[in-house]
Order: structure tokens, then C-alpha cells, then sequence
């Protein structure tokens, strides 16, 4: 019984206002039968008063409403952020784990943070050998000696992502986007850079042996002089077109001719 007094009459603002309408219509009966006022006087003064209580019942609904939307925003906020920092620290306890565990851990962990619109994650030095990362999202990510090797990133966002050092040997990263990532002395051996987007990138010192960069656009890669000579090098499919397309300016800029 006093659980339905409250659901009826306590936790929702209906019941509350037909408790005070039953209560005031309690009131005017007992006014009514004792004092001799009649009904029409008693619903003179509470027209005002119904007024009131109208406009209050308003205002208070409103008010709450808008607190119960505030503190479930608030609430959400908070829940996404401990998730936030949970995933973090999961990555820190397996960050120089070179174990395959380490790996499926780690992406679950990145998979999670993506779906949280976290892209900015640290994974530096992480073991992510043959990791499948297709379509992830990493733009600003710092992936400094982490070890890539194998690893699939097709159609991958790592705009603006630190990978100095970073072991990339034999990495797919077809269609991915790389403008103005950090690839320098990265390690990138075999690597699969099939229509990539490179511009901007900072390609310096960076070991790019039989790896394919077929239609890859470089404009405003760092890539300083004698950088075509390298490629021939390198056994780099297609260098000759890529010297046709391209030039080196004084800043060792690649900038279409």
C-alpha cells in the first residue's frame, strides 16, 4: 500500500499535483460545511489559486525536467570518461607485451575507444604484429617504436599520427590516410601503400625497400634530396613516374611539377 501511495502520489509530478488538488478539495468541502461560505465564493478565491498552483506546477515540471536532463548528461559524461581512462590503462598494461594476447587486447581496447570517438590514443612501443586495424581511426595517435609489422590498416585514418621508429615492415595500409603523419626512420620494408594518401607526411630518413607506393599521393611529403635516387635503390616500382610527376623544392618538399 505505501508503495503505490508513492508511485501514485510521490515519485511522479502528476500525482503530486492530484494530491494537492484532492487535499484543496478536501479543504473546501470541510470550509464549506463548517462556515457556512458557499460554493460560489469559494470558487471566486480559487480560480486565483488554481492559477497559481497551475503556473507553479508549470514552472516545477519544467525545472525538473531540465535538472533530470542535466544530471543524466552529467552522469553520461562521467561513465564515458572512467571507460575512457579504463581503456587507457588497459593499453599501458600491455604496452612492451610482445605476446599475440598483447595484440588482440590492444585492438579490442582501440576498437572501444574508436567507438567512444577516441582517436588520439597512445600506443607507443605496443606490439601490434599482424594486427587487423582496417577502417580504424587513429588521427593524432602516438605510435612511436611500435611494432606494425604485418599489420592490416586498409582504408585506416592515422592523419597526423607519431609513428618515428616505428616498425611498419610489410604494414597494409592501401587507401589509407597518412596527411602529415611522422614516418620519419620508420622501418618500412615491403610495405603496402597502394593509393595512399601521403601529403604532408614526413617521410625523412624512412626505409621504404620494395615497398609499393603506386598512386600514392606525396605532395608536401618531407622527403629531402636525392630521394628518387633512394627509390631506384630501394627496388621502388614505378620511381621513374614518380620523378616524372614530382620534384624536390628547397625545403625537400615533394610538389607536383
Amino acid at each position: 500500500m505505501k508503495r503505490a501511495f508513492n508511485f501514485l502520489f510521490v515519485t511522479t509530478k502528476a500525482g503530486f499535483f492530484l494530491l494537492a488538488a484532492l487535499l484543496w478539495s478536501g479543504v473546501m468541502y470541510f470550509v464549506n460545511n463548517h462556515y457556512q461560505i458557499t460554493w460560489e465564493e469559494i470558487f471566486v478565491e480559487a480560480d486565483g489559486m488554481v492559477f497559481d498552483l497551475i503556473v507553479f506546477g508549470v514552472v516545477l515540471t519544467i525545472y525538473e525536467a531540465y535538472r533530470e536532463i542535466k544530471e543524466k548528461n552529467e552522469r553520461t559524461v562521467r561513465e564515458r570518461n572512467e571507460k575512457i581512462e579504463r581503456l587507457h590503462e588497459e593499453i599501458d598494461d600491455y604496452r612492451g607485451w610482445d605476446e599475440k594476447e598483447a595484440m588482440y587486447r590492444i585492438v579490442g581496447a582501440i576498437r572501444r575507444l574508436n567507438k567512444l570517438g577516441v582517436s588520439n590514443i597512445n600506443l607507443s612501443s605496443c606490439y601490434l604484429v599482424l594486427a587487423q586495424l582496417d577502417n580504424v581511426n587513429l588521427q593524432n595517435a602516438n605510435l612511436s617504436h611500435a611494432n606494425l609489422y604485418g599489420a592490416k590498416f586498409h582504408n585506416a585514418h592515422l592523419e597526423g599520427a607519431e609513428l618515428r621508429g616505428a616498425n611498419l615492415n610489410a604494414i597494409h595500409l592501401d587507401n589509407s590516410h597518412l596527411n602529415g603523419a611522422i614516418l620519419r626512420g620508420a622501418n618500412m620494408n615491403g610495405a603496402h601503400l597502394w593509393q595512399a594518401c601521403l601529403e604532408g607526411a614526413n617521410l625523412d630518413s624512412a626505409d621504404l625497400f620494395n615497398a609499393d607506393i603506386a598512386m600514392a599521393e606525396l605532395e608536401g611529403a618531407l622527403v629531402k634530396k636525392g630521394w628518387f635516387e633512394k627509390l631506384e635503390k630501394w627496388n621502388i616500382t614505378d620511381w621513374e613516374e614518380l620523378k616524372e610527376k614530382y620534384r624536390i623544392d628547397e625545403n625537400g618538399k615533394l610538389q607536383l611539377k
